[in-house]
């Protein structure tokens, strides 16, 4: 296929109500909150004593995330209730 047709599909294949900028940020955003829920997975197989550390650095990429609209924040406390932020 022809890079050209390839673009070109790919226009007809994006929903109309939504500019392409729009959507390459949200799956990045979707990638960012699946890679923090990654990492809070990770911090459940340190040994204790590292957890404590790993969990703060975390809270403090939530923090840094609050405001970026999209709900990031919003999944990422999630994430942090689910997994148990108040060891």
């Amino acid at each position: 296929m022809k890079a050209w047709s390839k673009i070109a599909l790919a226009e007809l294949l994006r929903p109309a109500d939504k500019p392409v900028a729009v959507r390459q940020d949200q799956a990045y955003l979707s990638a960012l909150v699946r890679m923090f829920g990654q990492a809070l997975k990770g911090i459940a197989a340190l040994p204790p004593e590292q957890r404590c550390a790993m969990r703060a650095r975390l809270d403090a990429v939530r923090s840094a995330c609050d405001g970026m609209g999209y709900g990031v924040g919003e999944d990422m406390d999630e994430l942090l209730s689910e997994y148990g932020g108040d060891d």
